[in-house]
């Protein structure tokens, strides 16, 4: 099946610039390649990147038959021609099936300094934890200006950093402003 995204506008203003209300009508749609599952699962936007003056829209479909194990796809698509930049897939260094790859897409701070924020992909399946190699989620940190990959943030690394936790599992991410004072976004990782 074709799954649909929908771009809505936030607010309609009055002729002041006054917000009056929230329409609920589409100003685009992006229909989903024929073999992607869950297209649009979680989206998100990022600066623009092709500087035509437009943010780019972060798409991701956890489920995907495009990937050999069905880990899902991210596609970075330009905000104005939706026209699809680049795609991250899942698995870059693990094996898991149906990982969920794209399940949570966010944007972070530009770490590598050259004016793009970056983008933050959650995968809640995929990942080797500490115990019994289980798949237990990762979180991808990729460049937004080319997608090349950064850095990781699996359950060794946040069990290393937090002794507390019983049954290091990541189960999902969200990016947030600045909470530890170093003026980058941060992210918040649940373990329930």
């Amino acid at each position: 099946f074709i799954s649909t995204l929908f771009i809505v506008q936030g607010q309609v203003a009055n002729s002041l610039g006054v917000p009056t209300r929230y329409p609920a009508f589409s100003l685009n749609t992006v229909l989903s390649p024929s073999t992607v599952q869950l297209f649009g699962y979680s989206v998100a936007a990022i600066k623009d990147i092709n500087n035509n003056n437009y943010n780019e829209v972060v798409i991701g479909s956890p489920k995907s038959a495009t990937t050999t194990n069905g880990s899902g796809n991210v596609y970075v698509k330009d905000g104005q021609t939706l026209n699809t930049l680049y795609s991250l897939s899942g698995n870059p260094f693990y094996n898991c099936q149906n990982a969920q790859y794209g399940v949570a897409v966010d944007s972070l701070s530009d770490i590598t300094n050259d004016g793009i924020e970056e983008i933050a992909v959650f995968s809640s399946l995929d990942g080797v934890g500490p115990l019994f190699n289980a798949c237990m989620g990762i979180i991808y940190v990729y460049s937004g200006a080319n997608g090349s990959l950064i850095y990781t943030i699996d359950p060794t690394t946040v069990a290393a950093a937090v002794t507390s936790l019983d049954w290091p599992l990541l189960a999902n991410m969200a990016v947030v402003g600045d909470i530890t004072g170093d003026g980058l976004k941060d992210i918040l990782v649940s373990n329930p």
